[in-house]
Protein backbone atom coordinates (compact mmCIF):
# COMPACT_ATOMS: atom_id res chain seq x y z
CA UNK A 1 0.00 0.00 0.00
CA UNK A 2 1.03 3.66 -0.20
CA UNK A 3 1.56 5.42 3.10
CA UNK A 4 0.70 9.10 3.52
CA UNK A 5 4.34 10.05 2.99
CA UNK A 6 5.15 7.18 0.56
CA UNK A 7 7.88 6.07 2.97
CA UNK A 8 9.00 2.57 1.84
CA UNK A 9 9.13 1.38 5.46
CA UNK A 10 5.59 2.56 6.17
CA UNK A 11 4.32 1.31 2.80
CA UNK A 12 5.02 -2.17 4.14
CA UNK A 13 4.51 -1.69 7.87
CA UNK A 14 1.08 -0.11 7.70
CA UNK A 15 -0.42 -3.01 5.75
CA UNK A 16 -0.74 -4.92 8.99
CA UNK A 17 -2.58 -2.40 11.15
CA UNK A 18 -4.37 -0.05 8.76
CA UNK A 19 -7.90 -1.35 8.41
CA UNK A 20 -9.53 -1.89 5.03
CA UNK A 21 -6.35 -1.17 3.08
CA UNK A 22 -6.24 -2.25 -0.56
CA UNK A 23 -3.69 -5.05 -0.11
CA UNK A 24 -5.77 -7.10 2.32
CA UNK A 25 -7.89 -9.75 0.60
CA UNK A 26 -9.07 -11.80 3.58
CA UNK A 27 -8.65 -11.02 7.28
CA UNK A 28 -10.24 -11.68 10.66
CA UNK A 29 -11.13 -8.97 13.16
CA UNK A 30 -9.49 -9.86 16.50
CA UNK A 31 -11.14 -6.94 18.32
CA UNK A 32 -8.97 -5.98 21.34
CA UNK A 33 -6.97 -9.22 21.44
CA UNK A 34 -3.44 -8.27 22.46
CA UNK A 35 -1.54 -11.36 23.60
CA UNK A 36 0.79 -11.43 20.61
CA UNK A 37 1.38 -7.70 21.05
CA UNK A 38 2.52 -8.32 24.63
CA UNK A 39 4.76 -11.17 23.45
CA UNK A 40 6.45 -8.84 20.97
CA UNK A 41 7.02 -5.95 23.39
CA UNK A 42 10.20 -5.69 25.52
CA UNK A 43 10.10 -6.32 29.25
CA UNK A 44 11.10 -2.69 29.80
CA UNK A 45 7.68 -1.70 28.43
CA UNK A 46 5.81 -4.37 30.35
CA UNK A 47 5.84 -6.97 27.58
CA UNK A 48 6.92 -10.61 27.59
CA UNK A 49 9.75 -10.15 25.07
CA UNK A 50 9.40 -13.67 23.64
CA UNK A 51 8.74 -13.41 19.88
CA UNK A 52 12.42 -13.50 18.96
CA UNK A 53 13.70 -13.49 15.36
CA UNK A 54 16.98 -15.34 14.93
CA UNK A 55 20.26 -13.87 13.77
CA UNK A 56 19.91 -16.07 10.71
CA UNK A 57 16.69 -14.33 9.67
CA UNK A 58 18.20 -10.90 10.35
CA UNK A 59 21.09 -11.83 8.03
CA UNK A 60 18.63 -12.73 5.25
CA UNK A 61 17.35 -9.17 4.82
CA UNK A 62 19.05 -7.39 1.95
CA UNK A 63 20.87 -4.07 1.94
CA UNK A 64 19.08 -0.96 0.70
CA UNK A 65 20.55 -1.44 -2.79
CA UNK A 66 19.21 -5.00 -3.03
CA UNK A 67 22.48 -6.84 -2.41
CA UNK A 68 22.73 -9.69 0.10
CA UNK A 69 24.96 -8.78 3.06
CA UNK A 70 25.69 -12.40 4.00
CA UNK A 71 26.24 -15.02 1.29
CA UNK A 72 26.88 -18.04 3.51
CA UNK A 73 28.48 -19.31 6.69
CA UNK A 74 31.68 -21.09 7.59
CA UNK A 75 31.55 -24.33 9.56
CA UNK A 76 32.04 -22.45 12.82
CA UNK A 77 29.06 -20.21 12.11
CA UNK A 78 31.11 -17.18 11.06
CA UNK A 79 29.26 -15.29 8.31
CA UNK A 80 30.73 -14.96 4.83
CA UNK A 81 30.30 -11.25 4.13
CA UNK A 82 29.50 -9.84 0.72
CA UNK A 83 31.87 -6.88 0.90
CA UNK A 84 30.52 -5.35 -2.30
CA UNK A 85 27.27 -4.70 -0.40
CA UNK A 86 29.01 -2.32 2.05
CA UNK A 87 27.65 -4.37 4.96
CA UNK A 88 29.70 -3.94 8.13
CA UNK A 89 29.85 -6.59 10.85
CA UNK A 90 31.80 -4.31 13.19
CA UNK A 91 31.65 -0.75 14.49
CA UNK A 92 28.85 1.69 15.28
CA UNK A 93 26.89 4.22 13.25
CA UNK A 94 28.28 7.74 13.10
CA UNK A 95 25.08 9.13 11.62
CA UNK A 96 21.36 8.46 11.80
CA UNK A 97 18.41 7.89 9.50
CA UNK A 98 15.20 8.72 11.40
CA UNK A 99 12.75 5.86 11.27
CA UNK A 100 15.48 3.36 10.41
CA UNK A 101 18.48 3.70 12.70
CA UNK A 102 19.83 5.91 15.45
CA UNK A 103 23.34 7.27 15.79
CA UNK A 104 25.47 4.85 17.80
CA UNK A 105 23.69 1.60 16.90
CA UNK A 106 25.72 -1.28 15.53
CA UNK A 107 26.66 -0.93 11.88
CA UNK A 108 25.08 -4.27 10.97
CA UNK A 109 21.69 -2.56 11.31
CA UNK A 110 22.40 0.37 9.00
CA UNK A 111 21.53 0.67 5.31
CA UNK A 112 19.32 -2.42 5.32
CA UNK A 113 16.24 -2.81 3.14
CA UNK A 114 13.03 -1.10 4.33
CA UNK A 115 11.30 -4.38 5.19
CA UNK A 116 13.99 -4.98 7.81
CA UNK A 117 13.08 -1.80 9.68
CA UNK A 118 9.37 -2.60 9.43
CA UNK A 119 9.84 -6.16 10.67
CA UNK A 120 12.68 -6.36 13.22
CA UNK A 121 13.17 -4.56 16.52
CA UNK A 122 16.94 -4.66 17.00
CA UNK A 123 19.15 -3.59 19.95
CA UNK A 124 19.74 0.12 20.37
CA UNK A 125 16.85 1.35 18.28
CA UNK A 126 14.06 3.54 19.65
CA UNK A 127 10.69 1.81 19.96
CA UNK A 128 7.76 3.75 21.46
CA UNK A 129 10.22 6.35 22.80
CA UNK A 130 12.11 3.51 24.55
CA UNK A 131 15.63 2.44 23.61
CA UNK A 132 15.76 -1.33 23.27
CA UNK A 133 18.45 -2.73 25.58
CA UNK A 134 18.74 -6.47 25.03
CA UNK A 135 22.33 -6.71 26.25
CA UNK A 136 22.77 -8.54 29.56
CA UNK A 137 22.51 -5.62 32.00
CA UNK A 138 20.16 -3.54 29.83
CA UNK A 139 16.66 -2.74 31.04
CA UNK A 140 15.32 -5.33 28.55
CA UNK A 141 18.16 -7.79 29.17
CA UNK A 142 18.56 -11.14 30.90
CA UNK A 143 20.00 -9.76 34.13
CA UNK A 144 16.74 -8.17 35.27
CA UNK A 145 14.35 -10.62 33.61
CA UNK A 146 12.22 -13.34 35.13
CA UNK A 147 11.14 -16.39 33.16
CA UNK A 148 10.39 -14.27 30.08
CA UNK A 149 13.20 -12.53 28.23
CA UNK A 150 14.59 -11.93 24.76
CA UNK A 151 16.74 -14.95 23.83
CA UNK A 152 18.15 -13.76 20.52
CA UNK A 153 18.68 -10.02 20.93
CA UNK A 154 15.77 -9.22 18.58
CA UNK A 155 12.00 -8.83 18.75
CA UNK A 156 9.34 -8.98 16.06
CA UNK A 157 8.17 -5.52 15.00
CA UNK A 158 6.05 -6.52 12.03
CA UNK A 159 2.30 -6.82 12.70
CA UNK A 160 2.69 -4.88 15.97
CA UNK A 161 0.74 -1.62 16.20
CA UNK A 162 3.04 0.96 17.79
CA UNK A 163 0.08 2.58 19.57
CA UNK A 164 -0.27 -0.49 21.81
CA UNK A 165 0.83 0.13 25.43
CA UNK A 166 0.90 -2.56 28.10
CA UNK A 167 1.42 -0.34 31.15
CA UNK A 168 -1.06 2.33 30.07
CA UNK A 169 -3.56 -0.36 29.01
CA UNK A 170 -3.98 1.08 25.51
CA UNK A 171 -5.33 -1.68 23.26
CA UNK A 172 -5.97 -0.83 19.60
CA UNK A 173 -8.26 -2.88 17.42
CA UNK A 174 -6.31 -5.71 15.82
CA UNK A 175 -6.81 -8.10 12.93
CA UNK A 176 -5.08 -11.11 11.44
CA UNK A 177 -4.47 -11.16 7.70
CA UNK A 178 -4.95 -14.60 6.19
CA UNK A 179 -4.44 -13.62 2.57
CA UNK A 180 -3.05 -10.45 1.02
CA UNK A 181 -2.11 -9.21 -2.41
CA UNK A 182 1.65 -9.81 -2.13
CA UNK A 183 1.07 -13.50 -1.43
CA UNK A 184 -1.14 -13.73 -4.50
CA UNK A 185 1.65 -12.17 -6.58
CA UNK A 186 4.20 -14.59 -5.12
CA UNK A 187 1.94 -17.62 -5.65
CA UNK A 188 1.31 -16.62 -9.27
CA UNK A 189 4.97 -15.90 -10.02
CA UNK A 190 6.07 -19.21 -8.52
CA UNK A 191 3.49 -21.25 -10.44
CA UNK A 192 4.28 -19.46 -13.70
CA UNK A 193 8.01 -19.94 -13.28
CA UNK A 194 7.54 -23.66 -12.67
CA UNK A 195 5.34 -23.90 -15.76
CA UNK A 196 7.28 -21.86 -18.29
CA UNK A 197 10.37 -20.37 -16.65
CA UNK A 198 11.19 -16.74 -15.78
CA UNK A 199 9.04 -14.89 -18.27
CA UNK A 200 8.45 -11.13 -18.21
CA UNK A 201 5.24 -11.83 -16.32
CA UNK A 202 7.18 -13.52 -13.51
CA UNK A 203 9.54 -10.55 -13.25
CA UNK A 204 6.58 -8.15 -13.30
CA UNK A 205 5.00 -9.47 -10.11
CA UNK A 206 8.19 -10.11 -8.13
CA UNK A 207 9.48 -6.66 -9.03
CA UNK A 208 6.17 -5.08 -8.02
CA UNK A 209 6.67 -6.42 -4.49
CA UNK A 210 10.27 -5.23 -4.35
CA UNK A 211 9.59 -1.82 -5.87
CA UNK A 212 6.83 -1.17 -3.32
CA UNK A 213 9.52 -1.08 -0.61
CA UNK A 214 12.10 0.79 -2.65
CA UNK A 215 14.20 -2.18 -3.75
CA UNK A 216 15.46 -2.60 -7.31
CA UNK A 217 13.93 -5.28 -9.51
CA UNK A 218 15.62 -8.63 -10.06
CA UNK A 219 18.46 -8.83 -12.56
CA UNK A 220 17.41 -10.02 -16.00
CA UNK A 221 18.45 -13.31 -17.52
CA UNK A 222 17.87 -15.59 -14.53
CA UNK A 223 17.47 -19.29 -15.19
CA UNK A 224 14.41 -21.16 -13.99
CA UNK A 225 16.33 -22.50 -10.99
CA UNK A 226 17.78 -19.11 -10.14
CA UNK A 227 14.33 -17.52 -10.30
CA UNK A 228 12.96 -20.30 -8.11
CA UNK A 229 15.57 -19.46 -5.48
CA UNK A 230 14.80 -15.75 -5.73
CA UNK A 231 11.09 -16.43 -5.24
CA UNK A 232 11.87 -18.58 -2.19
CA UNK A 233 13.90 -15.72 -0.76
CA UNK A 234 11.14 -13.19 -1.43
CA UNK A 235 8.61 -15.40 0.32
CA UNK A 236 10.91 -15.76 3.33
CA UNK A 237 11.26 -12.00 3.72
CA UNK A 238 7.96 -10.61 2.44
CA UNK A 239 5.83 -13.14 4.36
CA UNK A 240 7.98 -13.38 7.49
CA UNK A 241 6.00 -14.03 10.71
CA UNK A 242 2.80 -14.66 8.74
CA UNK A 243 2.89 -18.48 9.29
CA UNK A 244 3.96 -19.34 5.73
CA UNK A 245 7.57 -20.43 6.21
CA UNK A 246 6.76 -23.67 8.08
CA UNK A 247 4.65 -24.91 5.19
CA UNK A 248 6.78 -23.46 2.37
CA UNK A 249 9.97 -25.33 3.27
CA UNK A 250 8.02 -28.55 3.59
CA UNK A 251 6.17 -28.34 0.28
CA UNK A 252 9.48 -27.44 -1.40
CA UNK A 253 11.14 -30.38 0.40
CA UNK A 254 13.79 -27.91 1.58
CA UNK A 255 13.24 -28.45 5.30
CA UNK A 256 15.90 -31.17 5.59
CA UNK A 257 18.41 -28.42 4.84
CA UNK A 258 16.83 -25.18 6.06
CA UNK A 259 15.49 -26.65 9.32
CA UNK A 260 18.35 -29.10 10.01
CA UNK A 261 21.02 -26.66 11.12
CA UNK A 262 22.52 -24.57 13.86
CA UNK A 263 20.57 -21.40 14.73
CA UNK A 264 22.35 -18.29 15.98
CA UNK A 265 21.62 -15.34 18.26
CA UNK A 266 23.41 -12.39 19.80
CA UNK A 267 25.29 -13.03 23.03
CA UNK A 268 22.59 -12.01 25.52
CA UNK A 269 24.68 -13.24 28.47
CA UNK A 270 27.17 -10.42 27.97
CA UNK A 271 27.07 -6.66 27.55
CA UNK A 272 26.79 -3.63 29.80
CA UNK A 273 25.97 -0.93 27.25
CA UNK A 274 24.88 -0.40 23.65
CA UNK A 275 28.40 -0.39 22.23
CA UNK A 276 29.70 -3.39 24.16
CA UNK A 277 31.24 -5.64 21.51
CA UNK A 278 30.77 -8.74 23.68
CA UNK A 279 27.01 -8.58 23.18
CA UNK A 280 27.21 -8.53 19.38
CA UNK A 281 29.17 -11.77 19.18
CA UNK A 282 27.20 -14.47 17.35
CA UNK A 283 26.50 -17.50 19.54
CA UNK A 284 24.71 -20.80 19.02
CA UNK A 285 21.11 -20.61 20.15
CA UNK A 286 20.19 -24.20 19.37
CA UNK A 287 20.96 -27.11 17.07
CA UNK A 288 17.78 -27.95 15.18
CA UNK A 289 17.13 -31.41 13.79
CA UNK A 290 14.94 -32.31 10.84
CA UNK A 291 14.95 -35.95 9.73
CA UNK A 292 13.75 -36.75 6.23
CA UNK A 293 11.37 -38.23 5.33
CA UNK A 294 10.15 -38.64 8.93
CA UNK A 295 9.58 -35.00 9.80
CA UNK A 296 7.72 -34.23 6.59
CA UNK A 297 4.86 -36.17 8.20
CA UNK A 298 3.11 -36.20 11.55
CA UNK A 299 2.73 -39.55 13.30
CA UNK A 300 -0.66 -41.24 13.24
CA UNK A 301 -1.98 -41.75 16.75
CA UNK A 302 -1.75 -45.39 17.83
CA UNK A 303 -5.40 -45.47 18.88
CA UNK A 304 -6.35 -44.53 15.30
CA UNK A 305 -4.15 -47.29 13.86
CA UNK A 306 -5.73 -49.77 16.29
CA UNK A 307 -9.14 -49.04 14.79
CA UNK A 308 -7.99 -50.43 11.42
CA UNK A 309 -4.81 -52.29 12.28
CA UNK A 310 -4.93 -54.47 9.16
CA UNK A 311 -5.01 -51.62 6.65
CA UNK A 312 -3.72 -48.46 8.35
CA UNK A 313 0.06 -48.22 8.62
CA UNK A 314 2.21 -45.67 10.40
CA UNK A 315 3.79 -42.79 8.46
CA UNK A 316 7.42 -43.27 7.37
CA UNK A 317 9.95 -43.01 10.17
CA UNK A 318 7.49 -43.10 13.07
Amino acid sequence: MDSATDDPVLNYQEIFYTGWNKEVLFAKNLDRYNHYLKCADPIGLGGYSIINPTQDLVDAYEMEDGQSPIIGYKENGTPIINYSSNYQEEGYAENEFPGRWEKGVHNMYTHREPRFYASINYPGQIWKSHRLEFWYSGVDGKRYAGSDYCKTGYLMRKIVDSSFRVIENINPMTNWIYFRLAEQYLNYAEALNEYSGPSNEVYKYIDAIRNRVGLPGLIKGLTKEEMRNRIKHERRIELAFETHRFFDVRRWKDAENSENKTIHALNIMEGDHMQDDRFYKRVILENRIFEAPKHYFFPIAQNEIDKNVKNLIQNPGW
